[in-house]
């Protein structure tokens, strides 16, 4: 099984060339002397970046910090209830089989057309998930246990230990409960109903109405890493991971089946001979 550390940040830190040494003693003369015109200017050219850098990162510092969405909670013990067992119903209980037909918009503005096969047991915390192209092509193929993840096949550009475990984390968010009873039930600013779940990893929040859940994923800081959108009879799903390099998916359920109980707990390939090309 390969571990997968996850970059720190998308940003990469421009470092400006550094200064040559610059005396500070002797006649104004030699300090003059020191610096030549061309790295003075360079100095100047680098002081006017290091600030509009400095600017930039305030601006994402305010941005990430900016915290999450404020829920007022529920006074009553029976809206609390019925809140969250709503909540609870986002998410199946039993084992079970599915195909669907996912169209993905990528980064760089491409897109293609795959379809997604999955084998899950919720109980157990557990699921195997195998992505193929139109041609017939398994280009990605994981397990999700209490383990940890594992990846049995990755084809580029789907081979980045980063965007292959963000993929097994957008699947478990779809379709894993959290592990946890909510910390906290309330409503939103804009008078929606909330049941926050917060781990170690950062906060979910499960947003139930009429027509099904909106799924909104933070870490820490408050900083949004996925929006989603599940039907109330889960036949289709919208996901999307905002910012530099995200991406958006829209699932369409082409069949799905219960597992049989003899299968039950062993890890296999989803079977979908009846929709993959």
């Amino acid at each position: 099984m390969r571990s997968f550390p996850v970059p720190g940040s998308r940003f990469p830190v421009r470092a400006c060339p550094e200064r040559g040494a610059q005396p500070v003693g002797g006649p104004p003369d030699a300090r003059r002397a020191a610096r030549s015109p061309s790295t003075d200017g360079g100095d100047r050219r680098c002081s006017r970046a290091d600030a509009s850098f400095s600017a930039l990162a305030w601006l994402l510092l305010a941005s990430a910090c900016a915290g999450l969405p404020s829920l007022r909670p529920l006074a009553e013990v029976s809206e609390r209830a019925r809140l969250a067992a709503l909540c609870e119903a986002a998410y199946p209980r039993q084992a079970f089989q599915a195909v669907h037909a996912i169209q993905a918009d990528l980064p760089g503005g491409r897109a293609s057309s795959l379809i997604g096969a999955v084998d899950i047991d919720p109980r157990e915390v557990r699921f195997r998930a195998v992505l193929v192209s139109v041609e017939g092509l398994t280009l990605f193929d994981a397990s999700l246990s209490r383990s940890g993840i594992e990846i049995l096949r990755a084809v580029a550009p789907l081979d980045d230990p980063a965007f292959g475990r963000g993929l097994v984390d957008d699947v478990a968010l779809l379709l894993l409960a959290p592990g946890s009873a909510p910390a906290a039930l309330g409503r939103l600013e804009d008078g929606r109903p909330a049941c926050r779940y917060r781990s170690p990893e950062g906060v979910l929040d499960v947003l139930p109405d009429s027509k099904g859940y909106a799924l909104r994923r933070y870490d820490l800081s408050g900083h949004l890493l996925r929006r989603a959108r599940l039907e109330l009879d889960r036949t289709r799903a919208e996901l999307e991971a905002p910012g530099p390099g995200g991406y958006r998916l829209e699932l369409r359920l082409l069949r799905t089946s219960p597992a049989a109980a003899a299968e039950r707990g062993a890890t296999r390939a989803p079977p979908c001979a009846d929709a993959c090309p």
